[in-house]
């Protein structure tokens, strides 16, 4: 029993060592990382937390770029897209609290607190409406939202495959056990030893990013996983959905461009987005056979037949 007792409290105190030298090498890697990749927009204060807005080109219209729930990186994973649009826009990067460069916010993760901070964010780092929306994924869900409420503020809404209400009906929430656990081998470092837990973002099996643009991306990866306000937005998708049902801009002029449903868990999920733009006074619907990160995998005819729908928006005005 003492010699026991003596392995068991070696295997413990190994245990604790691992453990500690794990979150140093975490937290000193994260502080290099940080020094190595500053900001390279604006940060706002808002509410309790520092904001990050990334903007570019010297159009007169403002394309304002929203990422899908859980992107580690919006301001690079848009990259593609937004690098072919700055000749005629100017673009916008609104990365929410605990994405890219922001940081968390202890604000509840709403639709209405949600979009309230993107219009605050973006009026601080010196844009005015109105403006192109252009929501990937989850982040529909608020775009409809603001352009329901604040019409005057919102030329269009252009999808990047993105969320309606209805999208939710079938899809089930992951149990919080796994949002919980892959948050926190995020937050003690686990996921610089442990990288097969965590998918890698769809954009590095492309080719439009550098090498600095990789290393920063998945920087943000191993410290920014699954952070509490992503968690928080997961659990609460199905109550933003019910909100955002009862605010449909049906006189906002929309283009979406639909996946083919892989990704994103739900059967229909192109013939849902088809579905609601039925709805719309204007629309256009744009199939592309490619999973859901469609803007890294097309941006070339994605960022053609937006300036096609922006131009023809323009000559009707």
């Amino acid at each position: 029993m003492r010699r026991i007792k003596i392995f068991a409290m070696i295997v413990t105190i190994g245990f604790i060592v691992i453990i500690f030298g794990i979150q140093l090498l975490h937290f000193v890697a994260s502080d290099n990382e940080r020094e190595r990749f500053p900001a390279p927009g604006d940060v706002v204060h808002i509410n309790d937390t520092n904001m990050h807005v990334y903007s570019e080109g010297q159009g007169e219209t403002t394309i304002v770029f929203m990422s899908g729930g859980g992107t580690q990186a919006p301001t690079i994973d848009f990259k593609p897209l937004w690098s072919l649009l700055t000749d005629e826009y100017r673009i916008a990067v609104v990365e929410k609290p605990g994405y890219g460069w922001s940081e968390e916010s202890d604000s509840p993760r709403t639709v209405e607190q949600m979009v309230a901070e993107m219009r605050e964010a973006l009026r601080l780092s010196g844009h005015t409406p109105p403006y192109v929306l252009a929501p990937h994924s989850m982040s529909g869900l608020e775009a409809l939202y603001y352009a329901s409420v604040y019409p005057e503020e919102v030329q269009a809404i252009v999808g990047l495959d993105p969320a309606v209400p209805k999208s939710y009906e079938q899809l089930q929430v992951p149990s919080s056990i796994i949002i919980i656990g892959s948050g926190t081998l995020s937050e003690f470092g686990g996921l610089r030893i442990l990288p097969s837990f965590v998918k890698e973002a769809d954009i590095f099996s492309t080719e439009y990013l550098s090498t600095e643009d990789t290393k920063a991306y998945k920087s943000f990866i191993h410290r920014g996983t699954m952070t509490k306000n992503m968690r928080e937005e997961i659990e609460r998708v199905h109550e933003n959905a019910k909100v955002v049902s009862n605010h449909i801009p049906r006189e906002t002029p929309m283009l979406f461009f639909a996946s083919n449903g892989q990704g994103t868990g739900i059967d229909d999920w192109r013939e849902t987005l088809n579905e609601f733009l039925h709805e719309i006074n204007d629309s256009t619907f744009i199939e592309i056979n490619r999973s859901h990160y469609i803007h890294v995998y097309e941006p070339e005819q994605i960022a053609e037949e937006m300036k096609r729908f922006l131009h023809r928006l323009d000559e009707e005005s």
